[in-house]
């Protein structure tokens, strides 16, 4: 572990339409403000929470919040067979 460890903190706020607004901290190891700009390191986080909601519905939905496999090797073909399912449907 180093002795020091430098990080960019960036603070934004999101405010959407029906809740209420919400005061994002980000620490990140992007520290050059040039070449990571605070506008986009905001849209990243904002995309990626977008996409842990979408997996947490679609756990939800197909029942995948429940893997009843046994073995490391199973629990990946039963995630594989639910994906498959997921989107033949979908």
């Amino acid at each position: 572990m180093p002795s020091e460890l430098w990080v960019r903190q960036i603070t934004f706020t999101v405010d959407l339409p029906g809740f209420r607004p919400s005061v994002i901290k980000v620490l990140t190891k992007l520290i050059d403000p040039i070449a990571y700009p605070a506008e986009k390191i905001k849209t990243m986080y904002l995309r990626r929470w977008q996409i842990e909601v979408s997996f947490r519905d679609i756990k939800i939905t197909r029942d995948l919040d429940i893997l009843r496999c046994k073995t490391p090797e199973m629990i990946r073909k039963e995630t594989w067979m639910h994906l498959i399912a997921y989107n033949a449907l979908c």
